[in-house]
């Protein structure tokens, strides 16, 4: 008999109605708790010293880069910082002379309010209410920013947040979800879908470094590192002219741990994961973590492993989850590791390197007899050519060198260089699919590798005007090849393609008085090879090149309208151009496909507000395409190929509140709302599922009671959706209503820190929204019931 939670007989509404009243009730019984007194001075952080290298610039942004590498808060008022151009620091300074340095002739002075936050005031008066500085961001502009100076919505994961989140889950899609308003949403497995932000495709990126395969979507580029080497995630929720090609819908930057202890800092993390209302010793996933780092001399140092032996997944009704394309019964493991070299005052070298493997199970299962709407699938033993193990491990390489100089002829220089390659190869025979894959019998070797370069140059200009300017060089390379047992050569749905991408751009900050106004352009060009091949029905595909390019604009207007609200609205461009290697799957030589490029316009409004307790935000878009690059599913899994060239228009409005209501209790969450159409033969018609997700209400309560205990209860809400009344169509299916909860409590008990995190709090048993949209049976899978995670750290 299945074991069932106590709460799970009460009905998912009332449940959702009790549970979100008793968290917003929470933090009011404890407004009348006496505050705890905050320190009053900055102790031993003032003797400290760090090794700067910050150009001259805007007065705010090198506030930012001042507390980005030593921690400290920075707190101001006056809006007269962004006039002024601070001079450039470079050299080891304590905070205090390296503040001086910065506010020379600023007409500000500071002061220590804690061991961590320093308020700036002007010299002739003291500040009362200072106001926050915004957290910084690499994603916007490809130079560090305060989120205060984007024209536009950015959200950024990291510190104790992401600390608790990965505590919860190891699915990188799952703390995006709850985090990041206008995220499609997890899908439930390994792959990641369409990853869109706001209904649109997100380039992932890893330290900038480009993840999405762009030719032919293999759907793993985010899960491409283990979350405990990620220090931040910086979400940019709108197209990205900067940054270019692949970023119709935003940005996804995974930010890796760099070295923070100036002595060597040894970190060992063990951990067992489970499912206590399914429990059986195949369930178990066990996992360690350790990481090392310092500084001696002018080297820094960082090094991560990271191990996950994963066992079987339950669902909510306490049967087993098929393994599919799930993480279930799998190996996984991860090396990250960064490297700096201050070579001197003004120059430095970093390399940074991440390895991720998975090595699947050779007894895992697949889902059948699943049915849309009213069967979840059913594990049976693995025959299905889709599902079987790797006969060799997928491997994902990560490696980026860069070069930083603070002063050239007055200018900062960034030059980048990096290499991304991912690597699968399984057993296959798709022959019983009919006539497109009579010759699909052998070993299949997938592979999608790119090399390339980025400068990035910073000049300073007269009256605290900024221009950030330079380009990129990427060559894309996939090859997706079928060691055919039938042919005795090497057959594919698609040939091996290369894409060399060349852009140049340029983007300037102009300080107004209380506004900043900011513009760019970039040029991209491209050139796309496709080899001569034999395809899966023997019939040849003959090769040839596509060559297409495009400009692309931003323009945006950030106001200070007081200390602490801002308001902003911006124009931004994005590019997309149909996959490639998808199209070619359809035709039959490379004259046949269309790669016009599909550039989406992005009009954002909205305001920010950065309080002494409390910070929020509420924006409203709209974007708009005329030549969609979607591609559709006409005819099964295997023809999901045809590019949709079509006008489409998507708009929402989105959310974010957190608030500190005591020293001891924090509350907050977000809310999106989207809605989105295609035009068809001149009539409007909604946008599919999988990429316009339902109205979502995500919320939490963090609770301290005392310095070595902290507690996070958090919840996730959705209502069903049918966009598609009685539709089969693949995107078109309906959405059931969800409401998800998690809890985290982490300890110091003075050897070390214990956590225990619970996923699904209340076993519920669901489909993944993204998997009901899809409307196929091959993603109908139940999702894992209650899941509690144990984990111990202990830092040396």
């Amino acid at each position: 008999m299945t074991t069932r939670h106590p709460l799970s007989g009460i009905p998912l509404k009332n449940r959702a109605l009790a549970v979100a009243i008793a968290v917003a009730l929470a933090p009011a019984a404890v407004l009348a708790q006496e505050p705890a007194a905050s320190p009053a001075t900055a102790g031993a952080q003032t003797a400290q010293t760090w090794q700067f290298a910050i150009p001259a610039k805007p007065l705010p942004q090198a506030i930012a880069e001042l507390s980005a590498v030593t921690g400290v808060q920075v707190l101001y008022t006056e809006q007269g910082a962004f006039s002024h151009t601070a001079p450039a620091l470079n050299g080891t300074f304590g905070i205090q002379e390296a503040l001086q340095r910065l506010l020379a002739g600023s007409g500000l002075t500071y002061r220590f309010t804690d061991n961590n936050s320093v308020t700036l005031s002007k010299v002739e008066a003291q500040a009362s209410e200072p106001n926050r500085l915004a957290p910084v961001t690499v994603t916007a502009s490809r130079v560090e920013r305060s989120v205060s100076t984007i024209p536009g919505s950015v959200t950024v994961i990291g510190g104790e947040t992401l600390d608790k989140q990965r505590q919860v889950t190891r699915d990188i899609q799952r703390i995006l979800q709850q985090s990041v308003p206008g995220f499609r949403g997890a899908t439930g497995n390994r792959s990641e879908g369409f990853n869109a932000l706001r209904g649109r495709n997100a380039l992932i990126l890893q330290n900038g470094v480009p993840q999405t395969v762009q030719l032919r979507s293999s759907g793993v580029g985010i899960n491409n590192i283990d979350p405990r080497m990620i220090e931040r995630i910086e979400v940019s929720r709108t197209a990205n002219a900067t940054l270019g090609f692949g970023g119709a819908g935003g940005t996804i930057n995974l930010i890796t741990k760099r070295p923070q202890s100036q002595d060597p800092l040894a970190t060992v993390e063990l951990g067992t994961s489970f499912q206590p209302l399914a429990l059986r010793g195949s369930g178990v996933t066990k996992e360690g973590f350790f990481s090392v780092e310092g500084k001696d001399g002018d080297v820094d140092y960082q090094l991560s492993l990271s191990a996950r032996d994963i066992g079987e997944l339950y669902d909510g009704e306490g049967d087993r989850i098929p393994d599919g394309f799930t993480e279930a019964n799998s190996e996984e493991y991860g090396l990250g590791t960064s490297l700096g070299w201050q070579m001197d005052e003004e120059r430095s070298l970093r390399l940074d390197v991440t390895y991720r493997q998975v090595q699947e199970d050779e007894d895992r299962t697949q889902g059948a007899n699943a049915i849309v709407g009213e069967k979840k699938a059913e594990p049976v033993p693995n025959n299905d050519p889709f599902s079987n193990p790797f006969l060799d491990p997928l491997q994902a390489w990560n490696l980026r060198l860069s070069f930083d100089d603070a002063n050239v002829y007055g200018s900062a220089l960034n030059v980048q260089t990096f290499y991304q390659r991912q690597e699968i190869e399984q057993f296959v025979d798709f022959t019983g699919f009919g006539a497109c894959c009579t010759l699909s019998l052998g070993k299949e070797t997938r592979i999608d590798q790119r090399v390339g370069g980025r400068l990035n140059i910073e000049t300073p200009l007269s009256n605290g005007m900024s221009l950030v300017w330079g380009g990129d060089v990427v060559r894309n390379f996939n090859s997706e090849l079928i060691d055919s047992q039938l042919s005795g050569g090497d057959v594919g749905l698609r040939p091996d393609i290369t894409q060399d991408n060349y852009a140049a751009f340029a983007q300037l900050d102009i300080p107004i008085g209380d506004f900043l106004v900011t513009g760019g352009i970039r040029h991209d060009q491209f050139r796309v090879d496709l080899d001569d091949s034999i395809k899966e029905d023997g019939t040849p595909f003959e090769g040839g090149n596509i060559n297409v390019e495009e400009t692309l604009f931003n323009l945006g207007l950030v106001y200070f309208l007081n200390d602490e609200i801002e308001l902003f609205t911006g124009f931004s461009q994005g590019l997309d151009i149909t996959q490639p290697g998808r199209a070619a799957s359809s035709v039959d030589s490379a004259a046949q496909i269309r790669l016009e490029p599909a550039p989406t316009d992005s009009y954002e409004i909205g305001t920010r507000y950065f309080g002494e307790s409390w910070d929020g935000s509420l924006v409203a878009f709209y974007t708009d395409s005329e030549l969609s690059s979607r591609t559709i599913n006409p005819g099964g899994a295997l023809q999901l190929a045809i590019p949709l060239r079509q006008p489409e228009r998507i708009w929402g409005v989105e959310s974010t509140l957190n608030v500190s209501l005591s020293d001891q209790w924090r509350v907050g969450g977000t809310a999106a709302y989207q809605e989105g159409e295609r035009e068809d033969e001149g009539e409007w018609k909604d946008l599919q599922g999988t990429f316009i997700h339902p109205f979502r209400l995500t919320g939490y309560t963090e609770h301290t009671p005392t310095d070595w205990l902290s507690t996070r209860l958090q919840f996730e809400y959705s209502p069903s959706s049918d966009r598609f009344p009685g539709s089969t169509t693949f995107g078109e299916g309906e959405v059931s209503e969800l409401f998800l909860m998690d809890f985290v409590a982490t300890a110091d008990t003075g050897y070390g820190e214990v956590s225990l995190g619970i996923e699904n709090l209340l076993d519920e048993q669901y489909i993944a929204q993204f998997g009901e949209a899809t409307n196929t049976a091959g993603n109908y899978y139940a999702q894992p019931g209650m899941t509690a995670r144990i984990s111990y750290r202990r830092q040396f």
